[in-house]
């Protein structure tokens, strides 16, 4: 019993420690807003095992025939050993092969070694239907995801975008600003 009180007393005080030299992540863009925060994330943040943002925003130029389902844009770092090896695994393995249910067809935009890490890219086109489908080019809606995944010594970094409207070249440019401040951030720079 003594024994488990001065393993979960030395977790506690090593917990302040643990944060030591590690570097908040930076604030989203502009126009997004943060999702809110919940316990557990705080909790990790504070225990130095992990620190993740999530943010939203509205598409520009939304077409309209379909609700808004909102750009979500996550970044961050978790504490995970052996994310090398993840990420290695990750390059390697082929992508995920198209899917299509209910109206929405989710299928592969690329996947490349990328800013030492790798970046893969998703296309989600989706069918407008009802009175104002016609708003929408051939009644459907095209949206990116785009994931980069990387590990810095004992960390798994990423950053992610998911339901971007408009193409690829917006999100590539959060990804581009993005990626260096995760890295830095995990770093403690």
């Amino acid at each position: 019993m003594r024994l488990s009180r001065a393993v979960a007393m030395a977790a506690i005080l090593a917990a302040p420690l643990a944060i030591y030299g590690q570097k908040a992540l930076p604030p989203p863009p502009p126009g997004f807003e943060s999702a809110g925060s919940s316990a557990s994330r705080e909790a990790m943040k504070q225990a130095g095992v992990a620190d993740i943002v999530i943010a939203q925003k509205p598409n520009d130029n939304w077409p309209g025939c379909i609700l808004d389902p909102k750009i979500e844009f996550t970044y961050g770092w978790t504490l995970s050993p052996g994310a090398g090896q993840a990420v290695g695994r990750m390059a390697q393995a082929p992508e995920d092969p198209p899917t299509e249910s209910m109206g929405t067809r989710d299928e592969p935009a690329g996947k490349a070694s990328y800013k030492g890490g790798v970046l893969t890219w998703r296309k989600t086109s989706t069918l407008a239907a009802g009175m104002a489908s016609s708003k929408c080019p051939g009644n459907r809606v095209e949206m990116y995801n785009a994931r980069w995944v990387a590990y810095a010594e004992d960390k798994m970094l990423s950053v992610g975008l998911v339901r971007v409207y408009g193409g690829k070249a917006q999100a590539q440019a959060w990804l581009d600003e993005y990626i260096p401040k995760v890295q830095a951030a995990a770093a403690g720079k």
